[in-house]
């Protein structure tokens, strides 16, 4: 009937169980394939159309010079001869281009989608052009937008990695009465797992803390080497409103060596007295991060810190059992905050 076409069907009604009445998709393949080719284009094309309860009419083209009109002429005398719901067609180039026409049963709707097979293998181009031809097929019987249901998805978010986020930025505490507030500078780093945890080291530095008793012409200054050892989980806590905020929970032990320093003047002679003693410490802390760019954060955490062997800074009395001088008493509960910014790569 159609020179162009033959019109012997390797695949019509090869899908197990398809009938002679379910809706009918016409696919034709190009006459240059060879058999093996031809076959597995066959059974791929077949494989996808029979999950959208079609049965396939697999045919090949006589003619591969045909020109667009004559191609959508044949197709329209397929649609009615079969009365199918779609026809689909390959043209492949000589310069190993391949491109799959596809028709709606109405023929005034023709789609186009480009199969690579150059750099490719024609294996690939023969599973693309089956996945398609389903996918198509499915959007012909459903009556439904074939460019809506071609277009291709966005692509896929990478799967997230673990980083290694370095901490900068302002610290704040309470360490004693006669020392309300003690400002300085902590830095810091962590290794963030992407299912939440993280696990780090941070160090903070703050200025010597000077004590004076002029009527006893002694001056305690106490410096502070506290380095802390921390991990927590984060989580997000309004992903769809603010998918950049992490909040966690986090654990520290912290290990303070304190250094004091006592000068007391005597008749115009300065005497020292050093001594160093080890506290220790641990924190339950709450943390915020805000993620500016995708690399850059802002970073806070409020905490409470527990001193486990405290002591006071005292001078010794002068006669047993008198009570003894305190010239420094640090807080056992101490409050700290912090606020910077964190690079996270």
């Amino acid at each position: 009937m159609l020179a162009s076409v033959v019109l012997g069907v390797w695949g019509a009604l090869v899908v197990s169980g398809a009938r002679a009445d379910d809706p009918a998709i016409v696919f034709i393949a190009p006459p240059a394939l060879s058999t093996e080719l031809t076959d597995a284009l066959d059974e791929a094309v077949s494989a996808q159309v029979s999950l959208t309860g079609a049965r396939l009419v697999f045919l090949i083209a006589a003619d591969d010079n045909s020109g667009l009109e004559e191609r959508m002429s044949q197709a329209e005398a397929l649609v009615q001869e079969h009365d199918a719901a779609g026809v689909f067609w390959i043209d492949a180039r000589p310069n190993r281009r391949w491109f799959l026409y596809i028709m709606d049963r109405g023929g005034a709707h023709v789609v186009v989608r480009p199969l690579s097979v150059e750099g490719a293998s024609i294996d690939a181009a023969i599973e693309a052009a089956a996945v398609i031809a389903g996918t198509a097929s499915d959007a012909l019987l459903k009556q439904q937008s074939l460019e809506g249901r071609l277009a291709a998805p966005p692509p896929a978010a990478p799967p997230p990695e673990a980083a290694l986020r370095l901490e900068l930025g302002y610290a704040g505490s309470v360490f004693a009465p006669s020392v309300p507030w003690i400002h300085g500078l902590w830095v810091g780093a962590a290794w963030l797992w992407p299912s939440g945890p993280y696990f780090g080291l941070s160090y903070v530095w703050s200025p010597p803390i000077r004590v004076s008793d002029d009527a006893d012409e002694v001056t305690l200054e106490l410096t502070r080497y506290p380095v802390w050892l921390q991990g927590g989980l984060r989580l997000k806590p309004l992903p769809s409103l603010l998918p950049r905020l992490d909040i966690a929970g986090e654990l520290a032990l912290g290990l303070e060596v304190r250094t004091r320093t006592t000068s007391r003047v005597i008749s115009q002679l300065d005497a020292r007295d050093r001594s160093t003693r080890a506290t220790y410490l641990t924190s339950v802390r709450l943390v915020i991060e805000y993620r500016i760019t995708d690399w850059l954060a802002i970073l806070a955490r409020v905490s409470p810190e527990l001193t486990l062997n405290g002591f006071d800074y005292m001078k010794a009395p002068a006669k047993p059992g008198n009570p003894g001088l305190v010239y420094l008493s640090p807080y056992t509960l101490r409050f700290t905050a912090q606020l910077g910014l964190a690079i996270i790569r």
